[in-house]
């Protein structure tokens, strides 16, 4: 066997370790396999190009079926992650061509060259006091304890901002129930749409210049009086139901772009 072939034997037999989400639990099965395969071409596992190793081999390396490899394989493929190639494979689609997922927002490379593998820490989770529950989220409130605020540091290789998170406790219970360290490294939107099937629609982005508040100075060690920006982000459903509420805050200085 040659060394290119270790490689890619070694690939086959690591990426889903490494790369599936902690909370699986509920999940289909194909989707599993796609979540962590898009992770793992994310973080540059798989590069631009790069021919997968067959259906079978990563059947083979998992505890999923074949059918089950073949349909993640597929709905990547539809969504614009791979691309197949008659008589020679599945490939990974080059990142300008790459279609990608509902993301609400991605952190891009200064040159604009690749998107940024992104993790994110919760230090917090509250139920804000009413006057503190962003305006649209209020009418949802029916009591003390409902709408959650999910704080989170989010870093983007040597940047990192902070966010919070908005959501009916009453309508989405696992960002109450699941333990914190469980909400680490995942894709919200995603965790919606797969555990309570409701799919985002349209997102509304606002943004304005501030200084950061001394909380968010502390939590991000950055001096007192950074300036910075203000990203609102609001999640409407397909049902023109309002999901969620996102609020992100970026210290100046930062060596990457937030797109969206």
């Amino acid at each position: 066997m040659s060394l290119m072939m270790v490689g890619i034997m070694d690939k086959k037999l690591n990426f889903l370790h490494i790369y599936q989400s902690k909370n699986t639990k509920g999940q289909p099965k194909h989707i599993i396999v796609s979540r962590a395969i898009i992770n793992a071409i994310e973080d540059g596992y798989w590069v631009d190009g790069e021919k997968l190793p067959t259906e079978k081999v990563l059947a083979g390396a998992t505890s999923f079926s074949l059918g089950t490899v073949q349909r993640a394989l597929a709905s990547l493929v539809e969504d614009g992650y791979l691309r197949r190639k008659r008589g020679s494979g599945t490939f990974v689609t080059p990142l300008q061509r790459r279609l990608g997922e509902p993301w609400i927002y991605r952190t891009l490379s200064a040159d604009g060259t690749r998107f940024i593998p992104m993790t994110s820490k919760v230090i917090d989770r509250f139920y804000p006091a009413p006057a503190a529950i962003p305006q649209p989220l209020r009418a949802e409130r029916h009591g003390r304890r409902e709408i959650l605020c999910v704080e989170r540091i989010i870093t983007a290789e040597h940047y990192s901002f902070f966010s919070q998170y908005y959501v009916n406790t009453k309508r989405f219970p696992l960002f109450e129930e699941e333990q914190a360290n469980n909400l680490d490294n995942e894709n919200f939107v995603q965790l919606i749409q797969n555990s309570y099937k409701e799919k985002l629609g349209r997102v509304i982005h606002n943004v304005r210049p501030i200084q950061l508040s001394p909380i968010v100075s502390q939590s991000l060690s950055v001096p007192d009086g950074t300036y910075g920006t203000e990203l609102k982000i609001m999640g409407i459903g397909v049902n023109g139901n309002l999901i969620f509420i996102n609020h992100l805050y970026l210290p100046v200085g930062g060596d990457c772009y937030i797109h969206f």
